[in-house]
């Protein structure tokens, strides 16, 4: 467990993004409990596995096992302490989905290199007999990875996930489908965004989640505190946008960054189709890696051809090559 946990803490962002989020949904209402620093008083008290003691806590379920479980607890301990919790204290028409945001800082390039980070395959064979023995639970991580599950073998230990778990990617969203999540942002700050104004989003970003609710933020950050003056207009977004470009270089060139750090093969493929008349020229011999850069949102098929993500063009690596 404590080496688990050292990997947990390897990297800040684990703690100030909440790498370490355990989400309760019970009859459609969910808590969440985050891992960050602020907490250090209530994870020291209680150890790390404290917080999801304490979620569970806040939803009537059984904590007894969960109470004992320490920092030099086994896996093992913990599958057996969160299996009680499930089997005794949750009825049969509540069910509990476990999340585990930036999987990454658990699961990175390395996983068929290093056989140090053996915790890591037991920790998720554990989840994985959970989801198999309760029918009133589930698991889901998040991440700019799919190493958890692509790969037989992680860290020299067979992959529990493996050929079990399935991936969803989260590419570019439609026009309805952004207009709706900066609505729903926006609500929560007073703010009202017209159609033209919604429209310059969705054309300045190309449907990129991430860059779409930074965007949105930007524009509403300009707001007055006036409750009456917080309608957001085309022409501020339009104002906006070029201020927001030049801090969206480095947000774009550092997803790309990622790209080459957990995804090296289809970086490499990118670049040779960019020196190619068309992308659809490589799907023959490199389908694989078209289809995750497609699944990434990097590349788009409109049904005849395959081209560069219009996001793409806001950083530096790209600009200037869309085809």
């Amino acid at each position: 467990m404590d080496r688990l946990l050292a990997l947990l803490d390897r990297d800040d962002r684990v703690i100030t993004h909440a790498g370490l989020a355990w989400l309760l949904a019970l009859n459609g209402h969910m808590g969440l409990a985050h891992s960050r620093r602020n907490d250090a008083a209530s994870c020291t008290e209680s150890g790390r596995w404290g917080l999801l003691k304490i979620s569970f806590g806040k939803h009537g379920m059984r904590t007894h096992e969960l109470a004992s479980i320490t920092n030099l607890s086994t896996v093992g301990d913990l599958r057996q302490a969160i299996g009680a919790a499930l089997r005794r204290g949750v009825g049969p028409t509540k069910s509990v989905v476990l999340a585990l945001d930036e999987v990454e800082s658990l699961v990175g390039a390395e996983t068929q290199t290093s056989e140090v980070q053996t915790g890591v395959p037991e920790f998720f064979g554990a989840l994985r007999a959970l989801v198999q023995e309760n029918s009133n639970f589930n698991v889901v991580l998040s991440g700019i990875t799919t190493a958890p599950i692509m790969y037989p073998t992680l860290y020299g230990r067979e992959n529990p996930l493996f050929a079990w778990a399935k991936p969803t990617f989260l590419a570019e969203i439609s026009r309805t489908e952004s207009d709706r999540m900066i609505q729903a942002l926006g609500s929560r700050m007073a703010a009202r965004w017209t159609h033209d104004a919604l429209r310059r989003v969705y054309t300045g970003t190309g449907g990129q989640v991430f860059l779409t609710r930074s965007l949105a933020g930007f524009v509403a950050a300009k707001l007055s505190n006036d409750i009456a003056s917080r309608e957001i207009s085309g022409a501020l977004v339009q104002e906006c946008f070029r201020q927001w470009r030049r801090t969206a270089v480095s947000l774009v060139d550092g997803m790309i960054d990622s790209l080459n750090r957990f995804y090296p093969h289809e970086l490499s493929v990118l670049e040779l189709g960019l020196e190619l008349p068309n992308f659809n020229e490589l799907e023959d011999d490199f389908s694989n890696e078209i289809s995750n850069l497609i699944n990434l949102g990097v590349l788009i098929d409109d049904g005849q051809n395959i081209a560069l993500a219009q996001w793409t063009q806001l950083g530096s690596k790209f600009r200037g090559k869309s085809k």
